[in-house]
Formats: C-alpha cells, structure tokens, sequence
C-alpha cells in the first residue's frame, strides 16, 4: 500500500530529517539514502524498517541540515600559504587578499573532519525514525478506510441496479420473447422444403419417398401427419380391418383395467418371449408367414 511519512529532530548545531515513502509491492524492497557517516548503521536501521513495514517498495531517506556556526570543513593552512608563495613567485607585487581568493579555489584548501557517531544523537534519531514510521502506518490506515468507503460505496451501486434490474426482468423477458419469434418466423420463412433430407435422385428413379431405411421413412411419416386429430371420425375402409382390430382391442384393454383387471403387457397379459417384432426385406418370392425370423 502506498504511504508518506515524514519526522524532524532539531539538535543544537544541525537539523535531522526523516522521509519515508512507500508503494506497492510483493516483497519487501527497501532503499536507503543517508549521510555516510550513518552507513556502518544502516544494518540496524534495515532490522527497524522491517519490523514495521513487511512489504512495498520503501524509500528511505536521512537528512542533516547544519544550523549552527561550527562547521566540520576547515581550511587546509600549509596548502592555501604554499599556493600563495608559489603565486607570488610569479607575480611579486599581486595583491595578497586576490591571491587568497585564487588559493582557496585551489585543490586540498580545505579539509574536512570525519565526524564520529555520536550514541546519544543516534538515539534520537532513532527516536524519530519511530516516529516517521508511525506516520506511514497511519497514512496506510487513512488510505485503508477511504478504500474501504469506496468499496462500499460501490457495492451499495451495483445492489441498487442489481434491484433495479428485477423490476425490468419482465419487459427483458418479453423482449427476449418477441426477438426469438421474430427469429422463428423467419426461420420459416427461409426453411428448406426439402427437410427430411430426400433424395431427389432416388424418387426419380423409381424410390417413392426418397428416404433411407425403413424407419426413417415411418418417423418421416409419423411427423408430416401433423397434430393429432379426432379419429372417432376416420372413415375406414376395408383394408383398414387390421386398424379397427387393434382399436378394439385397445379399447376393450381399457375397460378391463378401469374394472381392476391385470393391464395388458403385465401379469398372465404379458407377452411371450417367443412372440417377436421383426423387421426385414425379404425376397417377393418368399412367403412372410413362413421366414425363420429369429430374435437377436
């Protein structure tokens, strides 16, 4: 999570800042800035930072601005006397405070004192450390609940239009409808006649539905008759002797089941095993009534 936090100290000769920045990351990826006189530190300082931030790209950052009059430069005598004589070899009458102008400019003039850590000093800028690390944490939890306000505020939007939805679920469906007819009607309208797949080829020569295999032809049969009809009012012939046997037969098989009878298929009504439905194409010159059908 991305956060700032930043902490000051101010020591009687110089001004400690403390700024530490954050942002997203898996792992915990920590960057340190700081004068080299704390570099032998920065080992305890790393153990600091991770006791309190375990994850992010951190950035941390160390600065002294001095405030008081002392100052660890100081100005290198025997170099800046040495500069001025050899300057004066070449130029006797220069004016000296010009040449001391130029000495001072010159390399090594001044030198600068390595200051050794103080303990107490390093305490306290521990102690604001601390304190830069609070800010962040604090940053992240701000930035925590203004996620977690926007989450929700999110949230309650989609549950209102989830609701809002309900109340259109009608019209949807009814629109959903008229689509879907409008997509049949003009189904219909481009549907090829030829929808049982007949071969036209075969018809004309000689085969009378154009349709393979027996029971193709009798589904293709069953579906073309259309809904089922009244047939109370069929007008049967005399070929028709086999249809009016198996309607009487139904209807007598009815009665006797609405009178408590064993239903027929059941029970003693059961059919043989020996008795079989077979299908073939046989030869015109063998008998039907005669053909050794065998059950499979």
């Amino acid at each position: 999570m991305t956060g700032f936090g930043k902490a000051t100290l101010q020591l009687p000769t110089k001004k400690i800042t403390v700024e530490i920045k954050s942002l997203n990351s898996k792992g915990l990826d920590l960057n340190t800035r700081m004068p080299s006189v704390f570099r032998e530190m920065e080992l305890g300082l790393r153990n600091q930072i991770s006791a309190r931030l375990e994850r992010g790209k951190i950035d941390f950052s160390l600065y002294i601005e001095a405030t008081g009059e002392e100052t660890s430069s100081k100005i290198n005598v025997p170099i800046v006397r040495g500069y001025i004589n050899q300057m004066k070899a070449v130029i006797p009458n220069a004016d000296e405070t010009e040449l001391m102008k130029m000495a001072v400019r010159m390399p090594d003039a001044l030198k600068t004192e390595r200051d050794e850590i103080d303990e107490n000093e390093w305490k306290k800028i521990q102690t604001v450390i601390d304190e830069a690390l609070e800010n962040i944490a604090q940053f992240r939890k701000d930035e925590g609940v203004s996620l977690e306000r926007e989450f929700l505020h999110r949230i309650a939007n989609i549950m209102t239009l989830m609701n809002n939805a309900v109340s259109y679920d009608a019209d949807r469906v009814e629109t959903v409808k008229t689509r879907l007819r409008s997509a049949l009607d003009e189904l219909k309208e481009n549907v090829d006649e030829n929808r049982f797949e007949q071969d036209r080829a075969a018809m004309k020569a000689g085969n009378f539905t154009g349709i393979q295999g027996i029971p193709n032809q009798d589904m293709a049969m069953w579906v073309s008759m259309g809904p089922i009809v009244d047939r109370t009012h069929d007008r049967l012939g005399a070929s028709d002797l086999a249809i009016v046997e198996f309607r009487q037969r139904m209807l007598q098989a009815v009665r006797s089941f609405m009178a408590g009878e064993t239903p027929i298929g059941t029970g003693d009504m059961r059919i043989p095993v020996q008795v079989c439905a077979y299908q073939s194409i046989i030869p015109k010159t063998t008998d039907w009534r005669q053909f050794d059908a065998q059950p499979v």
